[in-house]
């Protein structure tokens, strides 16, 4: 049985305790209080796009901090590869010099050119008088005569020379 006052909802039997739940109140409303005017709600959200866009614009900035920093740090890892590479070029190139180094000690030694050339080569030792000995200034005045004659020579005294003579 629901018994209703103008307070109080009665649900249930009377004979025990009931519970008592109160009715809702109406809303009325209230014209007392007026609203914010178009003015005010304009600056409002104003600032509250202002607020929005300077959380953007920092979080915005804080990613491409983190991007350019990460775009550095890449390059110099790059670059430190780089650096491995070539100093292991200069670590082989100088161990190669160094065996070259050694190499041409060995040649440069008398006895082993000497040693190589009647062993391996099968060349023998010139001896005194199998010796034939040349002015070498008679075979540069014989080189420098024949150069001067070719240049005063000209094409057609060339010709003339070979049909007349």
């Amino acid at each position: 049985m629901v018994v209703e006052n103008r307070k109080n909802r009665v649900s249930g039997n009377t004979a025990l305790a009931s519970q008592v739940n109160p009715l809702p109140r109406e809303r009325v409303k209230t014209p007392t209080k007026q609203g914010p005017s178009k003015e005010e709600l304009r600056t409002i959200r104003k600032q509250k796009i202002a607020k929005f866009l300077k959380l953007n614009g920092s979080i915005v900035a804080a990613g491409l901090v983190g991007a350019i920093i990460v775009s550095r740090y890449s390059a110099i890892y790059n670059n430190q590869k780089e650096i491995i590479v070539l100093q292991e070029q200069i670590q082989t190139l100088t161990e190669e010099s160094e065996d070259l180094r050694i190499k041409l000690l060995k040649f440069n030694n008398f006895s082993y050119i000497e040693e190589v050339a009647t062993k391996e080569l099968k060349m023998i030792e010139p001896k005194s008088t199998n010796a034939i000995y040349c002015d070498i200034n008679a075979i540069k005045e014989i080189a420098t005569s024949s150069t001067n004659e070719e240049k005063g020579v000209s094409l057609l005294s060339k010709i003339k020379n070979l049909l007349f003579n």
